[in-house]
């Protein structure tokens, strides 16, 4: 899977990504044992706090890609743009290569699920209370 794919679906308008859920992204490159079973966490999580996330798969092509797009590893997984590991934003390593993640449990091939579903529900939050749905309501 070279590129970017779909999971469920793709962007249609503020109101109706405000019903759907948060932006997900599953950022990984060919050849990663992790990345599967990340999906998989991500859908998980989403079902236990009952958001579905539009989740999207970016493949990386190569280091320059991984550079230009901040990869810190795969798997990698941002909701709404944003990395769902705290303090994720203050790293700069950025390249083609296994993504160890250090949580609470130790050293992981993949991010806590508490902080996926923190990030998508502080995500699902922020769009329900953007959407404008919720403009006129009092």
């Amino acid at each position: 899977m070279r590129g970017e794919h779909s999971v469920s679906g793709a962007y249609d308008g503020a109101a109706a990504a405000a019903r759907r859920g948060p932006l997900g992204e599953l950022l990984y490159f060919e050849g990663c044992p992790s990345w599967r079973t990340t999906l998989d966490l991500i859908v998980e999580s989403g079902r236990d706090i009952d958001v579905q996330p539009r989740i999207f798969l970016v493949a990386m092509a190569d280091e320059v890609e991984a550079r230009r797009r901040k990869f810190l590893g795969s798997p990698s997984v941002r909701v709404d743009g944003v990395d769902v590991e705290p303090g994720a934003d203050e790293r700069s390593e950025f390249a083609l290569a296994c993504r160890i993640y250090r949580g609470e449990a130790g050293a992981s091939k993949q991010p806590e699920s508490c902080w996926v579903r923190e990030s998508l529900e502080h995500a699902a939050s922020y769009r329900a209370s953007a959407s404008p749905l919720n403009w006129f309501t009092t």
